[in-house]
């Protein structure tokens, strides 16, 4: 079963090109995602696999595929343990 790492539907994600923005409406709490994260926090659209992800992360920035791997890696698993992010299973149930 393949999973891949998603948005959390409950949260407001707003970019401006740029940085980020997610805000909770249950708590009022905001995140600000600076460029990396932001462009990171697009591609979980349920869409995109993690090595999609590394994939467009080398292309965009011209880093070595090891350092995407590694930043994409400390990304999820910050946004994971702030409830940002879930993961989707291939039957389509969200993990948070």
């Amino acid at each position: 079963m393949t999973r891949l790492p998603v948005q959390n539907p409950e949260l407001v994600f707003k970019h401006d090109g740029e940085e980020g923005v997610i805000f909770d409406p249950r708590t009022g709490k905001i995140t600000h995602l600076n460029e990396t994260a932001a462009f990171i926090y697009r591609h979980l659209d349920g869409q995109h696999t993690q090595e999609q992800i590394v994939d467009a992360l080398v292309l965009h920035y011209a880093i070595a595929r090891d350092q995407a791997e590694r930043d994409l890696e400390e990304y999820l698993r910050g946004m994971l343990d702030q409830e940002l992010i879930g993961e989707l299973s291939s039957r389509a149930t969200l993990s948070l």
